[in-house]
């Protein structure tokens, strides 16, 4: 099966506004959003379909960026976390999950009010049992989601909990954190949310066999037959000791495997250069020779 690899023209509407962009209907639209567009609000956990960290709203239901195709926004409804807010100010939803601290370490925060807003979208006044079902394929790690399904009924007018008390009622009442707006806007910004112009990209080739021998081409060759690509990382290039390990004594694993492979997956080799020149060499095209 031949994969897609050439750009074509996708429209939308994302965040209320018509969009048509330059990109490879196969990429992950969590990439397009974050890489292309610079929404950077949309994180990516697992790049699997399991953290739902990704989560967005195509056309008003649940999707996660990271297992969706760009070419399948064309002609779709597409909102993320940066389409909450209105000229700045909080939603509704995300006003509530400020009062109530909702927002922790924020890396699940997106994903859990895009979740959510689904679900008020579709039912006003939901049920308990229904929150929590809304949000169970995103994970969240520092909350037990608590206060993230105590928020969501607040909204929806169902909540039997107490209100948090303001700051201003004294010694113990809960203050909003300092930088929980910023997550909740989808404006935070983590350490994969930015890099430096003109920076240049890293892609690590595996082993596509459990055992086997290889031989790689000449770097330089490599190098000249791709735009883009400015250096082909091997073994050699790799400064001391070549190995690494979780124990202080034993550092076994190659960094970069030298001649044979013993598992499938295991780095032979990294490409260096322009994100879009170095995701377009085929594997196959690098001339490696594997011998299982």
């Amino acid at each position: 099966m031949e994969v897609e690899t050439g750009s074509r023209t996708i429209r939308f509407i994302l965040n209320g506004e018509g969009y048509s962009i330059s990109s490879n209907p196969v990429s992950r639209t969590s990439d397009v959003l974050r890489e292309e567009l610079g929404l950077t609000g949309t994180k990516v956990g697992c790049d699997a379909g399991d953290c739902g960290a990704c989560t967005i709203l195509i056309d008003g239901e649940q999707r996660f960026a990271c297992l969706t195709a760009a070419g399948q926004l064309e002609g779709h409804d597409v909102q993320t976390v940066e389409g909450l807010a209105k000229d700045g100010a909080l939603s509704p939803l995300q006003q509530a999950f400020h009062r109530y601290g909702a927002a922790q370490c924020g890396i699940c925060t997106p994903g859990m009010l895009m979740a959510a807003q689904s679900l008020l979208n579709r039912h006003a006044k939901p049920s308990r049992k229904e929150v929590e079902d809304a949000l169970g394929g995103v994970l969240c790690r520092c909350t037990g989601y608590s206060k993230i399904v105590a928020a969501v009924l607040e909204v929806s007018g169902t909540s039997s909990s107490e209100l948090p008390s303001s700051a201003e009622s004294g010694v113990g009442a809960r203050t909003e954190k300092v930088d929980g707006k910023s997550k909740l806007l989808g404006t935070e910004i983590y350490g994969a949310d930015t890099a430096p112009q003109d920076s240049m990209w890293l892609r690590v080739i595996r082993s596509p066999h459990p055992r086997a021998s290889f031989v790689l081409p000449a770097s330089e060759s490599i190098v000249a037959e791709f735009p883009g690509l400015v250096r082909m990382l091997t073994w050699q290039d790799v400064p001391g000791n070549k190995g690494f390990g979780i124990y202080p004594h034993i550092k076994d694993q190659p960094v970069l495997a030298k001649e044979e492979v013993s598992y499938r997956g295991e780095a032979v080799a990294a490409l260096v250069g322009g994100r879009k020149s170095i995701e377009s060499i085929a594997d196959a095209d690098l001339g490696i020779e594997w011998t299982p």
